[in-house]
């Protein structure tokens, strides 16, 4: 059957082996599998209580939760109903959640017990949510802001539910057109993206890697150590698991030696990660294969055809030493704009330092190249997003405010600098636009901290710079120009002020420290 939407995905699904895992979670303290049969049982079941609960097509739905299995059937569920995901960073603190409730219009979030305080704080009578859904079971004496109702309870309205029947949908119309999911890259902008932006991006990949039936048949098992927060796994994780018929193994942890424990015990067919992720991987195996004389098979990596890495260029040396061990590191590139997928290596043709080649349903070319070939990466394809949701300005409007925008003839401008070589390599070289990349692959716009620091009244104008970081990466420093008021120890007032940034915008935002330039005129 053709596959044009989510819930094409899912009614694909039907016809693989029930028996197959679908989704296998590796926590610190328990373990959980599902299978196929399962796995769509749970979705067509969450699908039916949603209808009775009166959710239509179109409405917002918001998930905020670390990796589990209730999340894939959230994320399947209410894709296949017609309804928009809205993906919520485990990261972000309560002021920024608000911003997302507020923006986004949702009326309805799912949770679970970690961050459910979370949410119960950023929650005001200004945003339209109606209810909170938690995955775990809470305390029936605590007093939230907003109606709490519990998973199983929603679960439990459709007991009658005991088959797969995908016939639940038929009375709800979906067009590949349709807006599936907005990712907020900031905590007002989002990205407006459509199943069919989604779908072409995973067929491109699987188009791209080209893998033969031994290396890619059903039953592979593909670990992903990436919050699904995040449209890099959404994307190369759970649909694409979806599509192949292949199991999706994933944790929440970051420990590497539960990570390596996760490795040997599953023996994983592929590797998805961050580069931050991948240099520990290589520095605790480097060390560990000192000690050991039967390679990386006897620690768990015999049917590893390659590791998968993203969301930031990762270092060369570490792909080298990962490659030297006998594992090939592919590299990918891409933005949520484009779904977000715009070139990988595949198994057949990949160079260190490269993000590979362009997929094989995505154009790219350089814009302006200067004497190196080094120009601006324009793209344009199926995965375009359809827009910036909330946005009534053009969005080339923004481009001094860090985010990318499509000119008349359908190309993306990326803002980010590269050079494509004779052989279609695409190397990235830079960046224009102004933005800020962690080593874990998280974008930082420095707007919104300047926005939340002019707030302190002794802050006339404040920069939020790059500046490199050992341990972070890229990482934001800020410039502040403030008068110097007597009596008053501004430095220690200005100090005072970022630390006083902890808890209203996620730590990975906060400056990692400031420069200050004060204005002695009245």
């Amino acid at each position: 059957m053709p596959i044009n939407t989510i819930r094409d995905l899912v009614k694909q699904a039907e016809d693989y082996p029930q028996s197959i895992n679908a989704f296998i979670l590796k926590d610190e303290l328990n373990d959980c599998q599902i299978s196929y049969a399962n796995l769509l049982k749970s979705v067509y079941k969450l699908a039916s209580s949603l209808l009775n609960y009166g959710i239509k097509k179109g409405e917002k739905i918001g998930i905020m939760a670390e990796n589990r299995v209730e999340w894939t059937v959230v994320y399947l569920s209410v894709t296949s109903l017609g309804g928009i995901i809205v993906p919520i960073s485990i990261l972000w603190e309560p002021p920024e959640i608000d911003n997302v409730l507020k923006n986004s219009g949702m009326r309805l979030i799912f949770t679970s017990s970690r961050y459910l305080e979370k949410i119960n704080k950023a929650y005001n009578e200004d945003s339209l949510l109606e209810e909170i859904i938690t995955f775990d079971e809470t305390d029936t004496d605590t007093n939230y802001n907003c109606t709490v109702l519990s998973y199983s309870s929603l679960m439990a309205s459709n007991l009658e539910i005991k088959e797969i029947d995908s016939h639940i949908f038929d009375s709800i119309e979906l067009a590949p057109s349709d807006t599936v999911e907005i990712l907020f890259v900031s905590t007002s902008i989002g990205v407006e993206l459509s199943h069919h932006a989604l779908i072409s991006n995973m067929k491109g990949i699987l188009d791209t890697f080209d893998l033969s039936s031994e290396q890619g048949g059903m039953g592979k098992k593909m670990l992903m150590i990436i919050p699904f927060s995040h449209l890099y796994p959404t994307v190369f994780g759970i649909l694409m698991v979806l599509m192949a018929n292949w199991t999706l193994v994933t944790t929440s942890a970051a420990r590497m030696d539960f990570i390596l424990r996760i490795i040997k015990g599953e023996e994983p067919d592929y590797i998805i990660l961050v580069p931050l992720l991948l240099e520990r991987m290589v520095n605790r195996l480097e060390a560990r294969l000192k000690k050991r004389s039967g390679g990386l098979a006897e620690i768990g990596f015999g049917n590893t055809k390659f590791i998968f890495t993203a969301g930031v260029k990762c270092p060369e040396n570490t792909i080298v030493k990962m490659e030297d061990m006998g594992i090939p590191v592919l590299e990918g590139y891409g933005l949520s704009e484009m779904a977000p997928f715009i070139s990988v290596s595949s198994p057949a043709f990949h160079r260190p330092g490269s993000a590979g080649i362009r997929l094989v349903n995505v154009e790219v070319k350089i814009d302006a190249e200067d004497e190196m070939g080094v120009g601006e990466i324009l793209a344009r394809g199926p995965n375009l997003m359809s827009g910036y949701f909330g946005l009534t300005k053009n969005p080339a409007d923004l481009t001094d405010k860090g985010y990318v925008f499509m000119d008349k003839d359908g190309w993306l401008h990326t803002g980010d600098l590269g050079l494509i070589d004779k052989d279609g390599f695409l190397y990235i070289k830079g960046r224009k636009r102004d933005i800020i990349v962690t080593r874990g692959g998280t974008n930082i716009y420095p707007r919104e901290i300047e926005q939340k620091l002019m707030e302190c009244p002794y802050i006339k104008q404040v920069k939020i710079i790059k500046k490199y970081d050992e341990v972070f990466g890229e990482a934001p420093f800020a410039i502040i120009y403030a008068e110097n008021i007597e009596g008053v120890d501004i430095e220690k007032a200005i100090g005072l002020e970022l630390e006083n940034l902890g808890g209203k915008i996620a730590s990975y935002k906060l400056p990692k420290g400031f420069e200050l330039i004060l204005d002695n005129n009245k």
